[in-house]
């Protein structure tokens, strides 16, 4: 009931918002000319890259990587003003290369498409776990997933946990004979080589230059900053995606011309440096689950 009360009210928030644009937003022009802007910042990294300064050329080349991962969720939820081979011929190309835009879109639609997010074995995007799998996991495994709830953590020890973690539950699926996934991976790697062969042949840049970038770690800044408490609260946590026009050329937003706000697990804060964890049971899922609360200096 109460997730089909929240569609009927993001539908209504479209239809109004669609009522007050003009054809140029209606066909995504703004969208458009954020692609535009990411593949020609691309191009113009790739093509000038010997005479940029390297600490710039990565700082540049992990934004604009992280820029075109916004493209693609922004795909996912909106872009409806083009025909859908086109909006997914747009993002799909790897620039970024370790996730395919195909399973990125299945699994993130399933990630807002039902009433447990953030619950693990519910949510696909979920940072907690049951309490019987954190049990098995090992002092040191459960030490990082603890850094991994704070700011500071989720920069540098997120895209080390997240992206090994991706690719050995695919490689278990294909063990196991589960060749569900097999196409993507097969279209992606093609769409990847033909991204790294214009970058050695056609601009002449080193592949390890290439990924010698921040991306992943300004994408874990746009995922936590999600799930920080709504206005500074701390009852309820929300998943908030602000949108507007004048912040379209920010990674951490994107160019859709509604707010859809998400209810998350209640009584979780946030901080930079430090998680106290709290085991408490869960009135809606069956099991325990890890829940990584933190103090403001002053709460005590």
């Amino acid at each position: 009931m109460h997730q089909n009360s929240d569609a009927t009210i993001r539908h209504l928030i479209r239809s109004i918002d669609i009522d007050r644009q003009t054809w140029f937003e209606r066909h995504e022009g703004p969208t458009l000319l954020v692609a535009f802007a990411i593949y020609a910042s691309w191009i113009v990294l790739l093509s000038f890259h010997h005479r940029i300064p390297w600490w710039l050329l990565a700082v540049a080349g992990g934004y604009v990587i992280q820029w075109h991962f916004s493209l693609q969720h922004e795909a996912i939820h909106a872009m409806r003003g083009l025909p859908k081979w086109l909006w997914i011929a747009l993002v799909y190309p790897p620039i970024g290369g370790w996730l395919p835009f195909e399973l990125y879109r299945r699994s993130h639609l399933q990630h807002h498409q039902n009433g447990y997010l953030t619950y693990p074995r519910h949510d696909t995007e979920s940072y907690y776990h049951e309490r019987e799998d954190l049990e098995k996991y090992g002092q040191v495994c459960r030490g990082l997933l603890i850094v991994n709830q704070t700011f500071i953590g989720r920069l540098f020890v997120g895209p080390v946990l997240r992206t090994p973690q991706l690719y050995w539950k695919e490689g278990c699926k294909i063990v196991s004979r589960d060749t569900a996934n097999v196409g993507i991976w097969l279209r992606h790697l093609v769409a990847f080589a033909l991204v790294l062969l214009a970058v050695t042949v056609i601009f002449d840049m080193q592949v390890w230059v290439y990924f010698a970038n921040p991306g992943l770690v300004f994408g874990m800044v746009r995922g936590y900053i999600e799930t920080v408490g709504a206005n500074g609260r701390t009852s309820a946590r929300r998943s908030l995606n602000q949108t507007g026009s004048s912040a379209c050329f920010s990674f951490g937003t994107t160019c859709m011309p509604y707010t859809t706000s998400f209810r998350l697990r209640r009584g979780t804060r946030c901080r930079a440096f430090g998680a106290s964890i709290v085991i408490a049971s869960s009135r809606t899922t069956a099991g325990l689950c890890l829940r990584a609360t933190t103090r403001s200096p002053g709460d005590g």
